[in-house]
């Protein structure tokens, strides 16, 4: 096998993921950082920040990496098909890595009860569920949400019904992320309340 081939398969896509993984790691380190710092100067900060819906927002990223619009929604279709494959794979490395180094740390310096912790973690999956039953598998010819998207393009040559599609996989989202985040919020602040309210 020649040098220069296996270089490229080998040593190219590590670049990408290796580099997602500490940019994300390291950039969700920071953010950690900055919400501890909130967290102490505002107690009752952290209930009220929890609402905060970004399971909707990274897994509407991850939706768009993973759709077959990626090249059109990123205008990214003169790059090798190679290139597209390494950036997705390391673009979802980067979200994964940022948003699990704030949930570690975040979680390590400020523990949640068991009932919060349950919630947090539906909500995630909820917002997961939608990302899975709507993209599906992209490559296979399933009547799923992204195959009615390509039938309605295809027939009516209007793009915007990407974006449109998009957008109603987002909303989607956003109400399973914020619905059950009420709850959370709730129960995180009346534990924090019944933690001040007991006696010294």
């Amino acid at each position: 096998m020649d040098t220069l081939p296996f270089a490229y398969i080998t040593l190219y896509p590590l670049v990408f993921w290796l580099g997602g993984l500490v940019v994300g790691g390291g950039l969700g380190w920071a953010v950690a950082l900055l919400c501890r710092a909130i967290y102490r100067a505002w107690p009752a900060g952290r209930s009220v920040l929890m609402l905060a819906p970004w399971r909707a927002v990274i897994f509407a990223l991850l939706w768009v990496l993973w759709s077959p619009f990626f090249y059109f929604m990123l205008r990214i279709r003169e790059l090798p098909r190679a290139t597209y494959d390494f950036m997705q794979i390391g673009t979802s490395l980067l979200l994964l890595a940022f948003i699990l180094a704030i949930a570690v740390l975040v979680r390590h310096w400020f523990p949640s009860t068991l009932a919060v912790r349950l919630v947090s973690e539906a909500r995630t999956l909820a917002v997961a569920a939608v990302m899975v039953a709507t993209l599906g598998i992209a490559t296979s010819a399933s009547e799923n949400f992204v195959f009615v998207i390509r039938v309605a393009v295809a027939s009516t040559f209007d793009t915007a019904l990407i974006w449109q599609g998009w957008m109603f996989v987002f909303l989607a989202m956003l109400a399973f992320d914020l619905l059950p985040g009420i709850l959370q919020t709730v129960l995180a602040f009346v534990t924090s309340r019944k933690k001040s309210a007991v006696p010294a």
